[in-house]
């Protein structure tokens, strides 16, 4: 079975990764509330969520797995995705759409 983080921990992840990878903008969770603590059940890329389109999914090293979740809760495979070149992309994207939002 696959050891779940819990969702202090989650929250600690964001904020320790916030500076280097901008993950408050990106890092999301889906909760499992049914044991004593909340726990967290898959991670996932809310940006790259967002901008999963025929360009980013056509991409060399396309995964899914950040944009249909995740159960892999180890903090380098969370690091890996911020600097993979699909979260670049999607970054990319989001950053040009809230300029434009803000024009």
């Amino acid at each position: 079975a696959v050891e779940k983080a819990s969702f202090a921990c989650f929250k600690k992840w964001q904020s320790t990764y916030e500076k280097e990878h901008q993950s408050l903008s990106w890092l999301r969770c889906d909760v499992d509330s049914s044991d004593i603590k909340s726990v967290v059940d898959l991670l996932w890329c809310g940006v790259c969520r967002q901008h999963d389109d025929s360009i980013i999914r056509g991409m060399k090293n396309y995964s899914a797995a950040w944009v249909n979740g995740t159960d892999n809760h180890k903090t380098s495979c969370s690091v890996d995705h911020a600097t993979s070149s699909q979260h670049k992309a999607a970054m990319n994207r989001f950053r040009l759409k809230q300029a434009k939002a803000n024009e």
